[in-house]
């Protein structure tokens, strides 16, 4: 994974979860750290945001660099074992009985990533991440200070689609 695919993909969990409301301890190149762990908190809305959070990473590539460079630089075939889908289906899968409800959620998450706000934040995060590799303590100042409205120039309706027949397929 090249260094600005990985920039914003730690960037888009880090988005997600500070208007999740969790705490982030630090954002580096290869992970964010939350101030508590989620897998241990109970409720819909938990697991709900949980989801919302180990998607954000990938979506987030998807509307940054669109298909066919996405798929170049995530190849479907890698995409069902990485971690952030396997949390997905090992612990809050249960949680969404139907094709249409994981749709609902990643739709959800498409256009929440893709308001010029908050598309700004995860483009200026990613840039901050770059610069300091190595991990980043003050991202919630950074998120806050930050104004930039830009919007994403792909949609992510294939990696949506991908994702719904991949995941709805697990849970059967």
């Amino acid at each position: 994974m090249n260094r600005r695919n990985q920039a914003i993909h730690e960037s888009g969990h880090a988005v997600m979860a500070h208007y999740s409301g969790v705490k982030i301890e630090q954002v580096s190149m290869q992970e964010v750290k939350f101030s508590g762990p989620l897998e241990n908190q109970e409720g819909k809305g938990v697991l709900l945001k949980y989801i919302f959070i180990n998607l954000a990473g990938f979506m987030s590539q998807f509307l940054h660099y669109g298909e066919a460079e996405f798929w170049r630089l995530n190849p479907r075939e890698l995409i069902p074992g990485c971690l952030d889908i396997t949390r997905i289906v090992d612990q809050d899968l249960p949680t969404i009985t139907t094709k249409e409800q994981i749709q609902v959620v990643l739709i959800s998450l498409q256009g929440f990533l893709s308001q010029p706000g908050i598309w700004g934040k995860v483009e200026t995060l990613a840039d901050e991440i770059m610069d300091h590799p190595e991990g980043l303590k003050d991202v919630e100042s950074i998120l806050i200070r930050c104004q930039r409205e830009r919007v994403p120039e792909h949609d992510a309706g294939p990696l949506i689609d991908f994702l719904c027949d991949h995941l709805y397929r697990k849970e059967a």
